[in-house]
Parts: structure tokens; C-alpha cells; sequence
């Protein structure tokens, strides 16, 4: 007898791990829950990043907006202009625009175990204020690592051209 107990219906712990690293400051394991659930306009992610590491650098949103839950441990989480403790329990609403960019660190000596949640958007742009790029992404989520399905692209701020550029305007 299979524990699949219905399609829309998954459990946390026996969802396949992917893993993404960046030298010693970025990385995390995690789970696609919601796609694996089966659901459509609803993303959610299960994160677990180890001590001194955050999973993703200080972003925001321009369509998607977000939600962090945290199940387990305790970080530092830097929203905006603020810097602020969280842990289990704790919920954290990340709307879209550049006044909510946002990365959560893992300062404890602990795994720090959240679900982060968002609108699932085929269209996004998304502003990286720490490094100066704006990354345009577009396509359709899959099942696969954070990387794949997507056409993803990212750009220094300062790379502006103007509407026509490259255009010929004969």
C-alpha cells in the first residue's frame, strides 16, 4: 500500500532535498512543496540553511509577493532599513517594492528551518540593492532545481539603454 494519500497532499519529509551553494556566505537545502502538492497560483519552499549562511541575497520583488514562516531556530532577518530577530513561530509578510527587500540570515549555531511562501508570478522583476542588479525573470516554475524552467537574466543597475537602443531606425 502506497503513503500517498492523495495528489494535493505531500509531506515535508519525504520531499527530495536540492541543494545550492555559493562559497562560505550563500546556500541552503530545500524542497519545491507547493508545485509537488499540486498547486497553481500558490508557491511555497521548505528551506533549511546551516549556521553563518543565508539562502539567498537581500532582494525584493517587483510582482511576487512573499511570506516567511519560521519553524524551526532563530536568524537575523534584514527587511528594509531594519534588522530584527526571528524564530519559531514568527511570520513574516514580505510585500512587493524595494521597501521590503529582505535576507534572512542564520546567526544562531543551529539549523534554521522556514517555509517561505509567495505568489507564484510567470513575470518578475527583481532588485538586488546589496549588489546594484535587477534580475528580469519569466517562464513557468518546475519541479526541478530553483534554476531551471526559468529564463533569468540579471543586469547591473547602471546598464540602462534607451527604448530604441539596438534598433535600426531606418
Amino acid at each position: 500500500m502506497s503513503d500517498k494519500r492523495h495528489d494535493n497532499v505531500v509531506n515535508i519529509n519525504d520531499l527530495e532535498r536540492m541543494e545550492r551553494l555559493a562559497g562560505d556566505r550563500w546556500g541552503a537545502r530545500y524542497s519545491q512543496v507547493a508545485r509537488k502538492a499540486g498547486s497553481e497560483q500558490l508557491g511555497c519552499g521548505y528551506f533549511e540553511v546551516a549556521p553563518g549562511r543565508a539562502a539567498m541575497p537581500r532582494h525584493w520583488h517587483g510582482a511576487a509577493e512573499e511570506a516567511l514562516y519560521i519553524l524551526e531556530g532563530t536568524g537575523t532577518l534584514h527587511i528594509g532599513d531594519n534588522t530584527v530577530t526571528v524564530r519559531s513561530g514568527d511570520w513574516v509578510a514580505l510585500p512587493v517594492g524595494p521597501d521590503h527587500a529582505h535576507r534572512l540570515d542564520n546567526t544562531s549555531d543551529a539549523p534554521l528551518k522556514y517555509l517561505a511562501l509567495s505568489t507564484r508570478q510567470t513575470t518578475d522583476v527583481v532588485g538586488y540593492p546589496d549588489s546594484g542588479k535587477i534580475g528580469a525573470f519569466t517562464g513557468a516554475a518546475t519541479d526541478g532545481p530553483m534554476d531551471a524552467g526559468w529564463v533569468r537574466k540579471w543586469f547591473p543597475e547602471d546598464a540602462a539603454v534607451g527604448y530604441f537602443h539596438g534598433d535600426d531606425m531606418d
